[in-house]
């Protein structure tokens, strides 16, 4: 089991900001579509990660 820790997640956060790794992301879902979401990744069949938007991008 495993648990979230700040310090940690910041570490990754500047890892990808740097450029040093790059995840693959397939689908970019709004948070309203969490259940589809959670049916994509169960169903076994994607290749990259489901993400979840939480707010809008400002334009």
């Amino acid at each position: 089991m495993t648990q979230a820790d700040g310090k940690e997640l910041a570490q990754i956060a500047n890892i990808i900001d740097e450029k040093k790794i790059k995840p693959i992301v397939t689908t970019v879902l709004p948070l309203a579509d969490a259940q589809k979401a959670h049916e994509m990744s169960k169903s076994g069949h994607t290749s990259g990660k489901i993400v979840l938007r939480i707010a809008e991008e400002p334009k």
